[in-house]
Parts: structure tokens; sequence; C-alpha cells
């Protein structure tokens, strides 16, 4: 992903980011650089019927955010548990992202991955 797709896409996830109806609150912190996300689901019978989310941080992670939302809603539960991270950055079109930025994108997928029931 270019540098002008990812500043397009923070712009709208910067509007786009909101709590809405959920069942299931989780939130995630990047501790080396201080990104923070809260991720509000929807769950019905093992479905992510919706996701929407709140973050602080740089634009890298909250794009991310809003990629989650926007390409794992309608996964199953099971679906989600079974991505690898690998998986989940060619989803979202970042896979060539730097090193150093790779905790900032993985950071809203993980703390989704790692708390689902």
């Amino acid at each position: 992903m270019n540098l002008n797709k990812l500043l397009l896409i923070y712009k709208k996830a910067k509007s786009e980011m909101e709590e809405r109806t959920h069942n299931k609150k989780i939130e995630g912190k990047n501790i080396s650089c201080g990104d923070e996300v809260t991720l509000f689901l929807k769950i019905e019978e093992g479905i992510l019927k919706d996701i929407s989310f709140e973050s602080s941080g740089c634009a890298v992670s909250i794009s991310s955010a809003f990629l989650l939302a926007k390409q794992l809603k309608g996964k199953s539960i099971e679906e989600v548990k079974q991505l690898s991270n690998e998986e989940y950055l060619k989803l979202i079109d970042m896979e060539e992202i730097s090193t150093s930025r790779r905790k900032c994108v993985l950071t809203p997928f993980i703390t989704l991955r790692n708390n689902l029931d």
C-alpha cells in the first residue's frame, strides 16, 4: 500500500471512528509506541456481525483498525482465530509494511484474535 492510499484510509477511519451497538468490548495497546485500540464487537452465533472501533496512535495503527472492521465483518470467530499475522497483513494490503511499523499494523488484529472466546 502506498503512502497516499494509507493517508486516505486514515482520514476515512478518523471520520468513521465510533462505538456502535455491541455485546463485546476489547482493548489493546502497543506498549512500544503507545497505540491504543478499543474494538466493539457484535457477535451472533459465532459470527462477527459488526465491528466498530476507537483508536489513538499513529496513522498506520488507526488505518489498520479501520481495515480490520471492514475486512473481518461477517467472518466467523473460528476463521479469525485461524488467520496468521501474515495472512491478515495480506488481507488488508499491508504485507510490505516496514518491520518497524508491523506492530502498529498488527495491534488491532492481535487484540481481536487474542480475545475471541
